[in-house]
């Protein structure tokens, strides 16, 4: 894990604090090629890129700041989850997070 990523841990482990009085330390998920850090927020994973910028894999979508987004990931997460059971024909057209 480059500096940038540490940073952006940091980052993140400090706006969930802040925002959502979540104190659990993030876990270290490791790396895979490319450079890319992997870590969780409340069960769903958070890539870091080498760059120090969030990525949300298990969000379709989301309207928002990328940090935001990893802040609020097992928000969105449950949003979409809820939506996609409520239309399983629907979510199975998606690539990822579907049933």
């Amino acid at each position: 894990m480059n500096e940038r990523q540490k940073d952006a841990i940091k980052k993140l482990q400090g706006r969930l604090r802040s925002d959502r009085n979540v104190t659990a330390t993030l876990p270290d998920r490791g790396e895979a090629d490319g450079g890319y850090a992997f870590t969780e927020v409340e069960g769903v994973t958070v890539v870091i890129g080498p760059r120090g910028g969030y990525i949300v894999p298990a969000v379709r979508t989301y309207h928002m700041d990328a940090l935001d987004a990893a802040v609020e990931a097992h928000v969105l997460w449950d949003e979409q989850k809820e939506r996609d059971d409520a239309d399983t024909l629907t979510a199975r057209n998606w690539d990822r997070g579907a049933p």
